[in-house]
Order: C-alpha cells, then sequence, then structure tokens
C-alpha cells in the first residue's frame, strides 16, 4: 500500500514536468453505495438494547443502495488534445441500506444463536438501517479525450485508493405497529481500513462547467472476521463482500 501511495504522489509532482496543458478543477457529487456478495443482505432484524441502548442490527452490511456524498479536487494533463494522465483526491461519504422488518426485544438476543424456529415474541417491523463510512479518496487515473464542438468528454479509467478516517457507524430507525420507535447507532469494523477499487469515469465539459459520472467496483473484503460465527448459518468464513459506488456531480475547472 505504501508504494501506491507512493506512485500517487509522485505522479502528483510530477504533472508540470509532463504538461502540455494541465487542468485544474474541482466537484462535488452524489452517489449510490452498496456491499455486494454473498454475506451481504437486503433484509436483516434489529436486536433490542436493554432501554433501547446498544441496539443494532444482527448483518448491517445491505446490498441495497444508500445515498452518499463527497467532494473533490483534480489535476490532469492533456497530452496534444487528446490522452489524459490525471490525479484526484477527495472527501466523501458513503451508506449502505438494509432494510428491517424484525425486532428482536432485548431479552430474547439468544434465540439469533440458536437452531430453533423464529421466537414467538419476534416483532415485526418497518424501517432500514444505513451503515456509514468516511474516506480520503485518491484517484489516479489515465484517459482520452474526445470533443464534439464546444464539449469535451472524458474517458477516465482508473483506480480508487479508500483510506478510510474512522470505523463504519450504522444508523437506523424502525417504527413498530403501536407507533413506537427504535433506532441504532452502533460503532462497526470493517475487516480492512482500506478499499481498493477498479473505477471508470466520464466527464463532459462545456466551456468550465462539467457533469461527472464514474462506476467503481471494490476489491478488497469489507467483512470483518468478528461475524465469522460457525453456529450462525449462512457466515461461513470464506464469504466476503466488496463496495460498489456509482457518482454523479458537477465540476467547475480553474484554468
Amino acid at each position: 500500500m505504501r508504494k501506491v501511495l507512493a506512485s500517487a504522489a509522485l505522479l502528483c509532482l510530477t504533472l508540470p514536468l509532463l504538461a502540455q496543458k494541465i487542468e485544474y478543477s474541482a466537484q462535488v457529487y452524489s452517489g449510490l453505495y452498496r456491499y455486494a456478495g454473498s454475506p451481504t443482505a437486503g433484509n436483516s432484524v434489529v436486536i433490542g438494547g436493554q432501554d433501547n441502548s446498544g441496539s443494532y442490527t444482527g448483518n448491517p452490511y445491505g446490498n441495497k443502495n444508500g445515498v452518499s456524498y463527497g467532494a473533490a479536487v483534480q489535476a490532469q494533463v492533456i497530452k496534444g488534445s487528446h490522452f489524459i494522465i490525471g490525479l484526484q483526491t477527495g472527501y466523501e461519504i458513503l451508506r449502505s441500506k438494509v432494510s428491517i422488518n424484525t425486532y428482536y426485544p432485548y431479552s430474547n438476543q439468544y434465540v439469533l444463536y440458536s437452531s430453533t424456529a423464529i421466537a414467538p415474541n419476534a416483532i415485526d417491523v418497518t424501517g432500514s438501517t444505513h451503515l456509514q463510512s468516511s474516506y480520503i479518496n485518491i484517484n489516479p487515473y489515465i484517459g482520452y479525450r474526445v470533443s464534439f464542438k464546444k464539449v469535451n468528454v472524458d474517458l477516465l479509467p482508473g483506480i480508487d485508493i479508500g483510506l478510510q478516517t474512522a470505523e463504519p457507524r450504522e444508523r437506523g430507525k424502525i417504527k413498530l405497529n403501536d407507533g413506537s420507535e427504535y433506532t441504532t447507532n452502533y460503532s462497526r469494523e470493517d475487516q480492512n481500513d482500506t478499499d481498493i477499487r477498479l473505477r471508470f469515469g466520464l466527464a463532459a465539459t462545456y466551456k468550465k462547467l462539467g457533469l461527472t459520472a464514474s462506476y467503481a467496483h471494490g476489491f478488497s473484503n469489507r467483512y470483518p472476521a468478528l461475524y465469522y460465527i460457525q453456529d450462525y448459518p449462512g457466515t461461513p468464513e470464506a464469504e466476503k463482500a466488496h463496495s460498489e459506488l456509482i457518482r454523479f456531480g458537477i465540476s467547475y475547472r480553474f484554468n
């Protein structure tokens, strides 16, 4: 990982030396983020804490998209009028989503780790949980520019190096049939502090304003070892989960 970061830093320092033309820009964006892989879930349960303290989601690694957002700055070299070498860095908040349809009161937590059927007093609920992570993201990329009269379209394959700034935290809310509500606010642990993703981006620019879009597919396992419970159905040690992220944004070029 140190070699990757050193290479990205070296690229940033050498951009002005390589440049026939160098562009600086900033962007803000929103996106859709989720986890994919066999241990992820579209629906899960909330296990109640005593006096609603310490409630948590049985499996917070949701495969439903949660709304995410971030901001970034970038510098890129345009070789001739077509080939691109660039580096983008930014900060982003990524949130996945899992729906909640069952609530287990505090006194019945033991049922989740038994081989018996659903507990008699499991409660049907509606709600969802979001697992939120924050990253400093470094994106070295290459690319190719296609020009259409006054609009430039950049094709930008590269990689994301997501450096996690804090442990992920789940935040959720469920509602019972009687109208009462319960919340979760619980710190979690990823398998890795760094998330490596293959990324492909597009940027369409008119004068100094642009629209951006990208898709990133993660290769780092996000599923923590603490979930490897042999007696818990469906979570063998070999299973892994990766991240998937779609971004849409607007950009402004400074020069």
